[in-house]
């Protein structure tokens, strides 16, 4: 078991205001924990590319739309041979 395991371990073993001490405790690690950072960031990141997604959601359906359309065409051709 890791280190943040044994810790959830022993505040489901507390009641009452000290399992209340002991989560704001262990959120307070968290906040000053280092690693919990990098998953704040990557949060961020999906967060922006969302946004851009949905910024330019039209223009990427016209194009994707549009490739589509090319993609299958050419498929036909292909399917059914010269004429």
């Amino acid at each position: 078991m890791n280190k943040k395991n044994l810790k959830l371990e022993k505040i489901k073993e507390k009641k009452g205001p000290e399992m209340k001490r002991q989560i704001i405790k262990a959120l307070k690690e968290f906040w000053k924990d280092e690693e919990g950072q990098t998953s704040t960031e990557y949060i961020l990141m999906v967060a922006i590319v969302v946004m851009i997604i949905m910024r330019f959601r039209t223009e990427l359906e016209r194009r994707i739309s549009g490739l589509i359309e090319k993609t299958f065409a050419s498929m036909d051709s292909v399917v059914s041979g010269p004429k």
